[in-house]
């Protein structure tokens, strides 16, 4: 691949760009995109447009969103994306699901190649516009995706592992090693694959509230979750130590130790106990 004076705009570290080059892999990441579907697929990063072009191949709409101007204008000038191809300028974590769901006339297939430092926040805005959302298709960097899908009592469970398993059933589909991009990661990445599909019991009362109370219990990872809820909400221990009892919990676990399913028990009891004065004293980012 060759810089901004030959064929592509060069990648701008600022906004974590990573390009897959690997044509094998390409393809079989919109195979596994469009499986499930021939109708339209979203784009989050479209970039070069390496693996638009392979989705073009198998789907029969791909809406690509961009938000590096540079690319948007390189596009428009070689005119190499298929007519099935819609490029749109546009910022990834402000994406209205709801009106794309509401153009398409279905639920959302997505897929990208995340760039990898707002990778965290996307997940975060897909998760809570899952209603209109179907399956995902996302790139991120290894350790990422080993936070996404692991296990309660493992080191890498935490906020993102909770909240991305309360909302779809996630699986690391395969490693691609840093020589298959360019510019190279010092990283290997890893394909996680969300599917929203599923219904899960208990359900979160308020959805809102499910992930401060996710927020609150890892908040200081290393102290008893009774610490960690008392110190986030500004309540007395034995307030907390209600909830958590009245939620099957001991208070003296900590929040790694927790299944999904407890974490929404536990976010249902605080929110009737706590009810809309159930503030934070302090927000995470």
């Amino acid at each position: 691949m060759k810089t901004e004076t030959g064929l592509f705009p060069s990648a701008k570290k600022a906004l974590g760009q990573n390009f897959l080059v690997h044509e094998a892999s390409l393809q079989k990441i919109a195979g596994l995109v469009c499986r499930d579907t021939r109708g339209t697929v979203v784009e989050l990063g479209a970039g070069t447009g390496n693996l638009t072009m392979f989705l073009a191949r198998v789907c029969a709409r791909v809406i690509a969103f961009e938000i590096d101007e540079r690319f948007i204008l390189w596009h428009q000038r070689q005119q190499i994306l298929p007519e099935n191809v819609e490029l749109r300028s546009g910022d990834i974590l402000r994406i209205s699901y709801q009106a794309l769901s509401a153009e398409t006339g279905e639920k959302l297939h997505l897929a990208g190649n995340l760039p990898y430092n707002i990778s965290t926040q996307v997940v975060f805005h897909v998760c809570r516009q899952r209603p209109f959302i179907s399956r995902a298709f996302f790139l991120f960097q290894r350790e990422v995706a080993e936070r996404i899908t692991s296990s309660p009592g493992t080191k890498s469970y935490g906020i993102l592992g909770v909240i991305s398993q309360y909302c779809a059933d996630v699986k690391k589909v395969m490693d691609l090693p840093p020589a298959m991009f360019t510019p190279r990661p010092k990283v290997y990445s890893a394909l996680v694959r969300f599917d929203f599909q599923q219904k899960i019991e208990p359900c979160a009362v308020n959805y809102d509230f499910f992930v401060k109370t996710v927020k609150a219990s890892f908040s200081q990872r290393r102290k008893k979750i009774i610490n960690c809820l008392s110190s986030y909400f500004g309540r007395k221990k034995p307030e907390m130590e209600l909830a958590l009892r009245t939620s099957g919990i001991s208070p003296d676990i900590r929040a790694e130790d927790l299944e999904v399913k407890e974490f929404v028990v536990l976010s249902n009891c605080l929110y009737k106990a706590l009810g809309q004065s159930g503030s934070p004293s302090s927000v995470l980012p």
